[in-house]
């Protein structure tokens, strides 16, 4: 096994809202290169972490070539020891998340008697933190949880594209979901998945599969949650719409409040806006595709709010 992990140290210019723009740009350009995790280390120091020095040293050629992302400093490095990502996130706890609580492996919470003859569990998903995201801590991640809850998943399927650790293909599965499929074009991710979805008895009928939302050929869904980027929803929004049936609703988060605008564009032609929620500097939206027509409805929803909820859990 390696003894180090291959990554780009990342050091962004000073003023603050050029360093959000920029990297808006770097997430979107380094996603090329499979990139298996990130650590913020400062608002202007980031290290990215890839599976092999080949994809690393090719995202550092991209990112100095780029005209766009030229301020930003790239230095490819070595990062010792395998064991960097258990050891960054020991100190995880559970997060509560709605009525689903995200633990690791050694924080599950224990069942609360209410009485002699009540043992309330509360929904757990378990979740091994790993190089990859997804353990609930993030805002996209809690985002797109709250989301899935807005929705009565019962007799539902779910298609959850870049599924990542999995967690939210688990919890859709969790919330009474028929059938999950989670896709993602990285094989390490996918690997993930599957070693997270062992630890769910209570999670039926998921499936995890390798494959570029670009070029899948997975079915549609009746419910589609994607965490992706801003950036990857405006250059993709008819191909992620048309994984959603008619009448179904697409998830999705990952999006900056200044990347929501360009988002609410793209995506407006094919979808209806039926629910927003912000938490911090992210933005988690949930669209309706229309029953019939399959396209957006001729009444524009996102600007009469008072009909977006009307159609949740109807």
């Amino acid at each position: 096994m390696a003894d180090h992990w291959p990554a780009l140290a990342l050091y962004f210019p000073a003023h603050i809202e050029q360093a959000k723009r920029l990297q808006e740009l770097v997430l979107l350009l380094l996603d090329d290169f499979k990139p298996t995790g990130l650590v913020e280390d400062s608002s202007m120091y980031w290290r990215v972490f890839f599976s092999n020095s080949g994809d690393r040293n090719e995202a550092n050629t991209a990112l100095n070539r780029n005209q766009a992302t030229s301020t930003v400093r790239s230095l490819p490095i070595n990062v010792q020891d395998e064991k960097w990502a258990e050891r960054s996130q020991a100190e995880l706890r559970a997060v509560r998340i709605g009525q689903i609580v995200i633990a690791p492996p050694w924080d599950i919470p224990v069942p609360i008697s209410k009485d002699a003859s009540t043992t309330i569990r509360p929904l757990t998903v378990i979740i091994e933190p790993s190089i990859g995201f997804g353990t609930g801590h993030h805002a996209s991640t809690r985002l797109c949880i709250h989301g899935l809850q807005r929705l009565d998943l019962t007799a539902r399927t779910v298609l959850d594209l870049g599924t990542g650790s999995g967690v939210l293909a688990i919890v859709a599965s969790t919330l009474g979901a028929t059938r999950v499929r989670g896709l993602d074009r990285d094989a390490t991710a996918i690997a993930t998945a599957a070693r997270n979805l062992t630890l769910n008895e209570t999670a039926r009928n998921v499936s995890f599969h390798v494959s570029a939302i670009q070029t899948s050929s997975e079915s549609s869904a009746d419910v589609v949650v994607a965490n992706l980027t801003g950036a990857f929803f405006s250059s993709h929004s008819a191909r992620i719409s048309s994984f959603v049936v008619p009448g179904g609703y697409l998830i999705c988060s990952g999006i900056t409040k200044t990347e929501s605008p360009d988002v609410l564009v793209a995506l407006e032609p094919y979808l209806v806006l039926v629910h927003e929620q912000v938490e911090d500097e992210w933005v988690g939206l949930i669209w309706q595709r229309d029953p019939v027509t399959g396209r957006t409805a001729a009444t524009n929803t996102i600007q009469q709010p008072e009909r977006r909820e009307a159609l949740l859990k109807t």
